[in-house]
């Protein structure tokens, strides 16, 4: 009876192709860098960690030092009080639709000219400061905007806030409908001095960990590929 063949669950060493130090797969076409990337290097790895780590730290340092931003917000309440006594959920959706028409409207000549001169300042300063947030499941309008001193944010959301109100007042009294039935955008919370939004500590963190990785890795696979193609010279 034939003794059953002898199993090998090793690569065939027809298929792999001795280059100085290691094996690579026939067929690979620089398998003295294939060599190079899979045989350990501690000294390359310490000096690629060295390097991920300076990286990382120029990576924070570079987000911590970008010029501070802050955030001012005022809550307006979009109401149609008469309306809305009645139970009607479609004055509820006629009213959140309304919502998007205003928030469309503050980048335009008709909301930004006046909020500018309300505030004093340049419109395109107004304009680019703008950052409105329009909340889920409810009938707020956020008029928010950045600036670089937490004053200037506050200033400007506050004039924003009170042109819509401007407008929204107008625009109603325009229609001819009784007071009583009029939808009214009014400010129910004056826009606070604003909060510090950038540079933030945890978005340093994350660039500096991408960054840290990125330069870990080009290193150690820069650093392997130089001393292989020098032994192989």
């Amino acid at each position: 009876m034939a003794r059953p063949k002898k199993t090998d669950t090793a690569e065939d060493p027809a298929e792999l192709i001795q280059v100085k130090e290691g094996f690579a797969p026939k067929g690979v076409t620089y398998p003295w860098a294939w060599n190079a990337l899979v045989v350990t290097s501690v000294a390359n790895l310490l000096v690629a960690v060295a390097i991920g780590l300076v990286t990382g730290a120029v990576g924070y340092a570079t987000v911590m030092r970008q010029a501070p931003q802050y955030s001012a917000t005022a809550v307006m309440l979009m109401d149609q009080p008469l309306a809305l006594s009645s139970g009607d959920a479609g004055v509820v959706v006629k009213l959140n639709a309304l919502r998007g028409k205003y928030v469309a409207l503050i980048l335009t000549a008709e909301i930004m000219a006046p909020a500018a001169k309300r505030a004093n300042l340049p419109v395109g300063q107004v304009r680019a400061a703008q950052r409105p947030v329009i909340p889920a499941q409810t009938l707020t309008l956020l008029p928010t905007a950045r600036a670089r001193t937490p004053e200037l944010a506050q200033q400007i959301a506050q004039a924003t806030a009170q042109t819509i109100e401007d407008y929204v007042a107008d625009e109603q009294a325009a229609t001819g409908l009784n007071p009583a039935q009029r939808i009214s955008l009014r400010i129910v919370q004056n826009a606070g001095v604003g909060n510090k939004v950038t540079p933030s500590s945890s978005r340093g963190r994350q660039v500096a960990v991408v960054a840290g990785a990125a330069g870990l890795l080009l290193a150690y696979v820069g650093l392997q590929l130089t001393g292989a193609n020098r032994r192989n010279r």
